[in-house]
């Protein structure tokens, strides 16, 4: 197993993966998940000195991975176009270093990454394509890592009293839009699958979806899954803010009456 700790998804001969939910990947989900919530739940009690901080050191975290998996793909001669920090979870990380460093609370990069780093990281640790390499693995452990602080960097904010609002997130509609507009021609160009939106050729069942509905149907699936995704990850937020404002009202008015009274 030493022979095969530098090895890469692409390099990687055949059986020395492991299978999704086996013991090792369900110890991994089980583990990451623990850490989370304790991390969470620290950020809760610090005070907001100690809460930037924590937030800097996440978003510095994920840059020294992205950073130090470059130099692995070139240093080991395994660098290749689909190596570009351009896949959604690079994105993920570029807006939680973004929000991590403004100077300003920021609503629509705090719902960007909740709604981009966190369901994305979640579905990467529950279908991983690095799962064709052993647990004992350089890429597979960092990897690992990577999307278990995507998901760390959003749990902490609504830990420390950020409610997701779809309204947050609203005005990075265009943004979001041109993005994969830009990354689909650059993907036809190149010939990768940056964002999944040309295929999903390394997600199994991603590309079963292009063989069903063809490679144009296929992009359609892709707002109808995010706005059904986003409906569920927001609507709870705001159920609960509409219920609360509800109360204020009421409370307002019976506040009044006695006064009147």
């Amino acid at each position: 197993m030493e022979n095969k700790f530098w090895e890469t998804v692409e390099s990687i001969e055949p059986g020395f993966g492991w299978k999704l939910f086996s013991v090792g990947h369900i110890l991994w989900l089980a583990l990451g998940a623990l850490a989370c919530a304790g991390i969470a739940v620290m950020y809760a009690f610090l005070p907001e000195k100690g809460r930037r901080a924590s937030r800097i050191t996440i978003a510095v975290l994920l840059i020294t991975n992205i950073v130090v998996h470059q130099i692995f793909f070139i240093v080991t001669k395994q660098w290749r176009l689909d190596h570009l920090p351009l896949h959604m979870c690079y994105f993920g990380a570029f807006i939680i270093m973004a929000h991590a460093f403004a100077r300003k609370h920021h609503d629509t990069l705090a719902a960007l990454t909740y709604a981009i780093s966190l369901p994305g990281a979640i579905l990467a640790l529950l279908t991983p394509n690095w799962s064709v390499l052993p647990f004992w693995n350089f890429s597979g452990i960092s990897s690992f890592l990577y999307h278990l602080l995507l998901i760390v960097y959003p749990v902490m904010l609504i830990a420390g009293g950020y409610r997701p609002q779809f309204r947050h997130l609203r005005p990075a509609l265009p943004f979001i839009a041109g993005t994969a507009v830009a990354i689909f021609i650059l993907n036809k160009a190149i010939g990768t699958d940056f964002l999944f939106i040309n295929g999903g050729k390394t997600v199994g069942w991603l590309r079963a979806m292009t063989k069903i509905f063809g490679i144009y149907g296929y992009l359609w699936i892709f707002p109808v899954i995010m706005t059904l995704l986003w409906t569920i990850q927001f609507l709870p937020f705001y159920l609960v803010e509409r219920h609360a404002e509800k109360n204020a009202k009421q409370a307002n008015v019976q506040d009044t009456d006695v006064k009147t009274a």
